[in-house]
């Protein structure tokens, strides 16, 4: 044999183990292969097939370091290595690029950690019309964004997917399609799609790895509502103006149950309510109201991680994402929030256990004593996992891709234009949005990894954020005495939930071009000079249970507070700062919660504080001054439920320095109860998403 034969071979061993032994283990492997194919091979062949009782296996090194290129067996010097005195680690890597494996008439040269894709399947649930990409794509020593994905079609029509099954080693397949998401289409109707994925870093490519569908593509919801409401949202907003969404996706660990399946969605049918399906109509929501900022609530980690992350950061512009699960180990959902990557950049991502908030921020320490009074109330309210998740934006100035974005030259991936999906046709201007998306996906996998490895070390350190933000964004996360606080270039924020008046900052880190460390601040129309024009962005989930409504107004007051305290560090720095807050707060407009995000106060006489006599909250008043208002006033109901329907969900805003331009009316109630009540087959979650467009005053 004068070539390398390419097989794959796990050799991961404990570096210091010989290679005597590792090579016993290596030959029991093949003759146990071997042993179950030779019963096989004698039941079929009438002459005796010889059983194989060892296997020749020899450690070889060559003189020259040894390439697939440069190989050649006849003209090489090989030695043989004793394998007693070698360990696997100087066997495998240090020396491993001038070692051969023989194993009898074979020889392998070795690879050190190639790219390598871990695990990649595909959906049971396959629309037309709709995204697909692979699920679960995780990818070891390299990263998804260098991968070469490839999609095939079979060339026949099945009746179903047994059929299909039935018939796969015969069928023949057609390439349709480059890159990590394909926008299916009625041709592909009654179909069988794969994906073939190539895994690469660099000039390195690992084995390729195929996924065939578990199901034929299909027919999937008509005249889902949202569509309807995507008419308003056609394009991106302007850089004078945010469009802001707020939406519960119904995570999937509350849907996936038996007890939700009967007792809380019992009119929706099982496929639909299968995240499967419900995340495909999720994703086309989502994309198509183009967001500048995107508040979720409960949110799969896993979600997060493979399916938002990964597919918003894909669009033009990109959206990307921080996330925060709740603090418990067994609750693997929370909230996140998405920004445009043309309009904002991540300063902050601070992540409040509201709870701990309350017992530990000197600032709360008024409002922890009444609390702490009535032992019943205090074990209630500490009970609680909520977080409160806020984002620190740098409005960024309008840059020339954002203006040939709005001209029309980069299209939204939903677009049947977009240069990203099967048509093969590409945007006038594609590379503008090939090079955005490279940029979005750099750090995609890397940094939502990395945090949510991190997270897994402690039992503290599991509350951290996970975010898909650039690293020039975002260089790594530290760890506090409190909570996980982003690091950035900008500014390294010490023990911010224990003051507001001493809190300090790092100075900022200067560039090594002169000009930009003489950049002059910017001025708004009145004539002040600001440091930078800040966006603050809250997004919380509530506690939910009926009789809570003190619960919630406590929590609202801790919340409202942080959010002083934010936007008081942040003026004292001579920033700008606006501040959205938005989420599933559990709140009709008859709370004091309301009452006290839309007025400023709730007085302590106010009934929400004692929604149960025994946990009341005696004696406390709560207030702030951010003048908010409900950007998309008091809907009839944004949950619609069998047994509950009403207003819980808000994007409140500051009066002072924003604008309402539009708001998207929400589906109507024959829509909604179309199918009951929600989810249904139409709309994927028991919430309605909120969309407003805000324009940023003077």
């Amino acid at each position: 044999n004068t070539g390398i034969k390419i097989r794959s071979f796990n050799l991961s061993r404990d570096p210091n183990e010989k290679v005597s032994l590792a090579f016993l283990r290596l030959e029991r492997s093949i003759l146990e292969h071997s042993t179950a194919k030779y019963k096989k091979k004698r039941k079929h062949l009438e002459n005796e097939v010889p059983e194989i009782k060892s296997v020749n296996i020899k450690l070889l090194k060559s003189p020259v370091v040894v390439t697939n290129e440069n190989i050649n067996l006849d003209k090489l010097d090989l030695s043989e290595v004793s394998t007693e005195e070698c360990s696997t680690m100087e066997a495998f890597v240090t020396e491993g690029d001038r070692h051969l494996l023989q194993i009898e008439d074979q020889y392998y040269a070795f690879d050190i950690n190639p790219p390598t894709v871990a695990s990649a399947s595909l959906p049971d649930s396959i629309m037309v019309g709709y995204l697909l990409y692979p699920n679960n794509l995780d990818i070891r020593f390299g990263s998804v964004e260098n991968c070469l994905v490839t999609w095939y079609l079979s060339t026949k029509v099945f009746e179903d997917y047994l059929q299909a099954k039935a018939r796969m080693n015969s069928v023949q397949w057609e390439p349709v399609h480059e890159g990590f998401l394909l926008k299916t289409t009625e041709e592909m109707k009654q179909k069988l799609l794969k994906v073939v994925i190539e895994p690469r870093e660099g000039e390195r490519r690992g084995a390729k790895f195929e996924a065939v569908a578990t199901a034929l593509v299909t027919d999937g919801p008509q005249n889902c509502p949202y569509l309807a409401r995507h008419r308003h949202t056609p394009t991106q907003l302007l850089e004078h103006s945010i469009r802001v969404v707020s939406y519960n996706l119904l995570a999937d660990t509350y849907a996936s149950t038996a007890f939700s399946a009967e007792h809380l969605f019992p009119t929706c049918p099982s496929y639909a309510l299968d995240m499967a399906y419900r995340k495909q109509l999720l994703m086309d929501e989502i994309i198509g109201y183009h967001a500048d900022v995107l508040c979720l609530q409960e949110v799969d980690q896993h979600f997060f991680k493979y399916d938002l992350s990964r597919v918003l950061g894909l669009q033009c512009p990109p959206l990307h994402g921080v996330y925060s699960g709740k603090l418990s180990d067994s609750t693997k959902e929370g909230p996140a929030v998405f920004y445009n990557a043309h309009k904002f950049r991540l300063l902050e991502a601070l992540k409040y256990g509201i709870s701990e908030e309350l017992s530990s921020n000197p600032a709360l320490a008024d409002m922890w004593s009444k609390v702490e009074s009535n032992e019943q109330l205090k074990e209630r309210v500490v009970g609680r996992n909520t977080v409160f998740l806020t984002c620190v934006l740098e409005r960024l100035v309008p840059s020339s891709s954002m203006e040939d974005f709005q001209a029309g030259e980069g299209k939204n991936i939903r677009g049947e234009d977009s240069h990203i999906v099967a048509t093969k046709t590409f945007s006038s201007s594609p590379e503008k949005c090939i090079n955005d998306q490279e940029k979005a996906a750099k750090s995609l996998e890397k940094d939502a990894e990395n945090i949510i490895n991190d997270s897994n070390k402690t039992e503290k350190e599991s509350h951290s954020l996970e975010t898909n933000a650039n690293t020039s964004e975002m260089d790594k996360i530290s760890q506090s005495t409190d909570s996980n606080i982003p690091e950035q270039d900008i500014a390294s924020v010490k023990n911010y939930t224990r003051t507001t008046d001493s809190a300090e900052s790092t100075p900022e880190k200067k560039s090594n071009n002169p000009e930009e460390n003489t950049k002059v601040p910017e001025e708004d129309t009145l004539g002040t000079v600001w440091n930078k024009e800040l966006l603050v962005v809250g997004n919380s989930h509530f506690y939910f249970h009926p009789d809570a409504d003190h619960i919630r107004l406590v929590q609202a007051a801790v919340c409202f507070q942080l959010l002083q305290q934010l936007v008081h560090r942040l003026e004292r720095q001579g920033n700008r700062v606006r501040v959205v807050f938005c989420g599933d707060l559990n709140s009709t407009p008859d709370t004091g919660v309301y009452e006290l995000a839309t007025t400023g106060r709730v007085d302590h006489t106010h009934p929400g504080w004692a929604s149960v006599p025994e946990e009341a909250v005696c004696g406390m008043s709560s207030s702030h001054g951010l003048n908010m208002a409900s950007a998309c006033g008091s809907p009839q109901y944004t949950n619609y439920a069998v047994t509950f329907n009403g207003c819980l969900d808000w994007i409140f805003y500051q009066r002072d320095q924003f604008a309402v331009s539009q708001v998207v009316d929400l589906p109507s109630h024959e829509e909604v109860t179309a199918h009951t009540a929600l989810p249904s087959i139409t709309i994927p979650s028991d919430h309605l998403a909120l969309v407003a467009d805000l324009n940023f005053t003077p």
